[in-house]
């Protein structure tokens, strides 16, 4: 195994390699973690030159996509994911970023849409004024921060940027049997904690399906719920 990494790191294959040792490896299964960090910390002591950093890990880099990695937002790895990356942060096993990562924004707004906005917040305060204006920029990034603006971090993101939102907008579309879904309702709150307080209320969306959940592409009888 030793000598398959050795060849895998002068192939310049090692950080690719790496997500996938870390998807392999975050699952329940008794003593999977540790099998993780004695990976990490074993080429972090052979390859003292070697760089890898959360959009190694976080993000999907294939074919010019920057989408998150699927362990981040599916429900039976989501919590073990983040356990695993805080992990290698505090043990500097993972860099936050290193020389040549071009995907500042696509990861800050990843790392805000799966749940770990202490890791974007930490991102934040790293980011030189080209990048902020960068990620100030992008209309995703408004999106996101105002669907969690009720979470205390994400309120420090917002502070620390000096920022001010506006409304999120509900799309509520209903399915019309043989033609276009027809929009039913679209309106403007000041945060998701609004939002869904609205869904269980009027439609009658049961309690689980939308608390601590994002609603975009959410289907509910013949009803489907949006938020830009």
């Amino acid at each position: 195994m030793n000598e398959i990494i050795d060849q895998i790191h002068k192939d310049k294959l090692l950080p690719g390699f790496s997500a996938v040792m870390f998807d392999s490896l975050s699952y329940a299964n008794e003593g999977y973690n540790h099998k993780l960090f004695d990976y990490f910390l074993y080429i972090n002591n052979i390859f003292i030159d070697l760089e890898i950093s959360l959009s190694d890990i976080v993000l999907n880099l294939h074919d010019y996509k920057h989408d998150i990695r699927n362990k981040f937002t599916k429900n039976d790895t989501r919590d073990i994911v983040k356990d695993n990356i805080k992990y290698l942060l505090d043990n500097k096993l993972v860099k936050y970023f290193k020389e040549g990562d071009y995907y500042h924004e696509k990861l800050i707004i990843g790392l805000v849409e799966c749940g770990l906005f202490d890791i974007a917040l930490n991102c934040i305060k790293l980011l030189d004024d080209y990048h902020i204006q960068q990620l100030l920029k992008d209309k995703t990034f408004d999106t996101v921060l105002r669907k969690w603006s009720t979470d205390e971090t994400v309120k420090d993101i917002i502070s620390v940027l000096g920022i001010k939102l506006s409304g999120l907008t509900l799309t509520v579309k209903e399915y019309v049997e043989y033609g276009e879904d027809r929009i039913v309702e679209t309106k403007v709150f000041e945060n998701i904690g609004e939002v869904k307080t609205h869904l269980i209320k009027k439609y009658d969306v049961p309690f689980d399906k939308v608390m601590g959940k994002d609603i975009d592409g959410l289907q509910v009888d013949d009803y489907e719920f949006s938020v830009s």
